[in-house]
């Protein structure tokens, strides 16, 4: 019997500029357990700065899904970001008393971290601060504020490194002009202190680079800092990952020391993105025939990887509207629960 499943619906808000709304978290009482185990397929969100984030702020029950992959879009020059992070409060308080976790990510473009459908639309979006210490400063910011959300509120599995360049991916924008090695010790130096920015006061909890070769630059071999990966099973998992896994240009290394390095310091290690798409022709890539190790669930296990956002790519959205794919929808789910 075929079931219609919207697991991989994109979840995608309107957003209207509004007033700032007034500032301060306040406490929940009822707290959900945390979330110590299993994240599996996520629900995209994102809240902007400047913009009226009502409707993503509300409760919506994610379909099959238990933890949001949130993009925190704000803007360049604002020094307190008092709007957003009031936002950000609303939102961690309604989802994390429902049992929810998130996953943030925070970047200053406005262009969408996950579903790729984002355009912008709060004051300053598409503009990337070329000051060191306004990023530093921004971060260090949002670290508290993840720190305290995650202090009773919310469960925040791994944030994710954001904030330099596009969708915070760190690439294409001051300060990320190249990966590893190449990058300038300049650059190097500002990455390290946004990461450790981003770890301070969180009490262990792992940030997620892009890149592995910023990794091995930056923290070689450490897995208190893992990986995440915005162009996962890129070709069937056999090609670059969008950069993710260079091929001769990487430290004039081949693809599969990078492959190596991820699953050193990542796999098992709350490693996980989302999908690019890139040579997908049709949903078969990404379920091939089930029970013969084809697909993205070998993949899944190959990697260890614990959580995917499929508001991107539209690969991954089709199956959600057609009933055929139930099977591989929950087989792909059932994959990624079995890592942490």
């Amino acid at each position: 019997m075929r079931t219609h499943n919207t697991l991989l619906a994109a979840t995608t808000t309107t957003l209207l500029l509004a007033a700032p709304a007034a500032a301060g978290p306040t406490t929940v009482a009822a707290v959900a357990s945390a979330q110590t185990s299993r994240i599996g397929l996520t629900t995209y969100k994102e809240i902007r700065e400047g913009a009226d984030n009502a409707a993503a702020i509300a409760y919506d029950a994610p379909d099959h899904s238990d933890t949001l992959f949130l993009s925190v879009q704000i803007a360049a020059g604002v020094t307190d970001h008092v709007q957003i992070i009031d936002d950000f409060w609303a939102l961690v308080r309604n989802y994390g008393s429902n049992g929810a976790a998130v996953i943030p990510r925070v970047s200053y473009d406005g262009s969408g971290s996950g579903s790729g459908s984002g355009s912008g639309s709060g004051p300053g979006a598409g503009e990337l601060p070329g000051n060191a210490s306004v990023i530093l400063d921004d971060a260090a910011t949002w670290a508290a504020v993840f720190a305290a959300a995650a202090s009773g509120t919310v469960e925040i599995p791994v944030i994710q490194a954001g904030f330099l360049g596009v969708r915070g991916e760190w690439h294409d924008g001051p300060f990320c002009t190249a990966q590893g090695t190449d990058e300038t010790p300049a650059n190097l130096e500002v990455k390290r202190q946004l990461v450790e920015a981003l770890r301070q006061g969180n009490g262990g909890r792992k940030v997620a680079l892009r890149y592995p070769r910023d990794h091995r630059a930056l923290f070689p071999g450490d897995r208190t800092v893992t990986l995440h990966d915005d162009c996962l099973f890129d070709q069937g998992g056999e090609e670059s990952g969008g950069g993710t896994f260079p091929d001769g240009d990487g430290d004039g290394e081949d693809r599969q020391v990078w492959v190596d390095y991820a699953k050193q310091v990542a796999a098992g290690n709350t490693y996980g993105g989302r999908g690019c798409g890139s040579g997908w022709s049709d949903w078969a890539d990404l379920c091939g025939e089930m029970g013969k190790g084809e697909g993205m669930v070998p993949y899944i296990h190959e990697f260890q990887i614990a959580y995917l956002n499929p508001g991107n790519s539209a690969a991954f959205q089709e199956p959600s509207i057609d009933s055929n794919w139930t099977e591989c929808v929950d087989a792909i789910q059932g994959a990624l629960r079995q890592y942490l």
